[in-house]
């Protein structure tokens, strides 16, 4: 996020940002200096001499804009002001970076060793403040050349290395956090690839299992047809032996009747009954 907060001309956090009619935001002052350097007021048409607009190209987008009023034309983007106020707050670094580049407000501490004279000097040789009483800015018999500058100087220096030292890590910060937002927003795409990827396949892992339902049942039915036309043929044969089957051991039963009768009339009759009978069924 905190790229988005960073103004990509001067690489610092927007300064009263201004919104270009191309929903890009550059700081005011950035702008300023674009205009004075790379536009110069032109005559558009038929506009009256007294009416001039001021030209520059989006430093991002490169789309060319016209304002008629310079950057009185342009909109302080407040929302993205606050924001940044907000974010701000909470890093030490950026919270600080205004403060290291104010003039350096030094109060000359009393020296402990010398009636609270103040320490208006610092000795470079023992890296510590002094005041002009000091040995070290007294003593030249010692044999050491110490070397004293005034002490706002030394902190001066010191607070414009710290002050230069934040602004380059800050510029080299900028294209780790863009490489950092370009990663997430490749994670993010590979997630909803992921997602998108794992509800068509379940779509068609779904229509593939209801398809294959519905050809299970057609094929189901088409067996049972099948075995019904094969075992109605069967079951008819099997019927007529049945009943074959039992017709025979009727007359076998009935012929050990005749064969028992006394009366050989009778007997007789029966047996040329049963003699039709048992031919017939030898027609089978």
């Amino acid at each position: 996020m905190e790229a988005e907060l960073m103004c990509g001309v001067c690489l610092e956090y927007f300064d009263k940002p201004l919104m270009l009619p191309c929903t890009h935001n550059f700081c005011k002052k950035c702008i300023e200096g674009i205009l004075s350097v790379n536009s110069r007021p032109n005559i558009y048409g038929q506009l009256p001499r007294h009416r001039l607009k001021f030209h520059l190209d989006c430093p991002l987008c490169q789309r060319p804009i016209e304002l008629d009023r310079g950057v009185e034309s342009l909109t302080v983007n407040r929302i993205l002001e606050n924001i940044i106020a907000l974010h701000r707050k909470d890093e030490p670094l950026a919270s600080n970076d205004a403060a290291w580049k104010l003039d350096s407000s030094v109060s000359d501490s009393p020296c402990l060793l010398h009636n609270s004279e103040p320490m208006s000097l610092y000795c470079l040789t023992c890296n510590r403040a002094v005041c002009k009483s000091c040995d070290c800015v007294t003593d030249k018999s010692s044999g050491t050349i110490h070397k004293c500058v005034p002490i706002k100087e030394q902190a001066d220096q010191y607070q414009m290395k710290i002050s230069n030292a934040i602004s380059e890590i800050k510029r080299k910060v900028v294209p780790v956090h863009d490489e950092i937002q370009l990663l997430q927003d490749m994670m993010e795409q590979i997630k909803a690839n992921e997602e998108s990827i794992k509800s068509q396949l379940e779509g068609q892992i779904s229509g593939l299992i209801q398809s294959l339902k519905g050809q299970h049942q057609e094929l189901l039915r088409q067996l049972q047809n099948d075995i019904k036309s094969i075992k109605r043929p069967i079951d008819e044969q099997l019927r007529k032996h049945k009943q074959l089957s039992k017709t025979v051991e009727d007359h076998l039963k009935r012929l050990n009747s005749i064969k028992t009768a006394k009366d050989t009339g009778l007997r007789i009759k029966l047996m040329k009954e049963s003699e039709r009978q048992l031919n017939s069924l030898l027609c089978f």
